[in-house]
């Protein structure tokens, strides 16, 4: 869709994936203009309190794990 000029609207992202993790994935469009206005949901099944807290600090406007949903103030 994007790349037909219709942007998408909200991005569900794994935290675990190959190559790079989600919250450096968020990190990175968040530093791109053109996607700052990009919803981003990250989830994870397996979130430490440290992970979670690194997660949070790309800002996703929510984290979703196992046991809870965190949202972005």
């Amino acid at each position: 869709a994007w790349h037909k000029g219709q942007p998408y609207d909200l991005l569900i992202l794994d935290q675990m994936m190959p190559g790079m993790s989600g919250d450096m994935l968020t990190e990175r469009l968040r530093a791109e203009p053109r996607f700052a206005g990009l919803r981003i949901i990250a989830y994870t099944a397996h979130a430490m309190n440290g992970e979670r807290d690194q997660i949070m600090a790309a800002q996703p406007m929510l984290l979703m794990t196992r046991r809870r949903i965190m949202i972005q103030p």
